[in-house]
């Protein structure tokens, strides 16, 4: 299951990408984070943790970054893999920003039904915090 959301913000890629390396400042624009951290440089394969509003604190690696482009996490769970990804493409003056969230592996579907609703009604709150700080 992948669940996607989409905006259009009027920001550079650069400037919403320099948000989204503040790793500790993700709970101003994301109401579901409560804590997050990163323990080096915003670049592949630096470990993090993130400490829902509601749920667990759990560890995450970023698996891909793409100067001003993308980046993405993932998270692993019993025999699942939760992966966010953050995609960002210019579009005239403005920035498409998409954020998408998939899980992969034996019980995807049980982890589905645990989480997968609550990120789901999360993604459009999220970016409309990131717009607000953006804009």
């Amino acid at each position: 299951m992948w669940v996607e959301e989409k905006i259009l913000l009027k920001a550079s890629p650069e400037k919403v990408f320099d948000i989204y390396t503040n790793v500790e400042g993700w709970c101003e624009w994301d109401a579901d984070v409560k804590i997050s951290s990163i323990s080096g440089e915003f670049q592949k394969g630096v470990e993090g943790v993130l400490t829902p509003l509601k749920g667990p604190k759990a560890k995450f690696t970023l698996v891909e970054v793409t100067l001003n482009q993308s980046f993405s996490t993932e998270t692993k769970l019993p025999l699942c893999c939760m992966r966010f990804e953050h995609k960002l493409r210019p579009y005239g003056e403005f920035t498409e920003v998409t954020h998408r969230v998939g899980f992969t592996g034996a019980l995807s579907f049980i982890w589905e039904k645990l989480i997968g609703s609550q990120i789901k009604h999360g993604l459009p709150h999220a970016l409309s915090g990131l717009k607000k700080i953006c804009e």
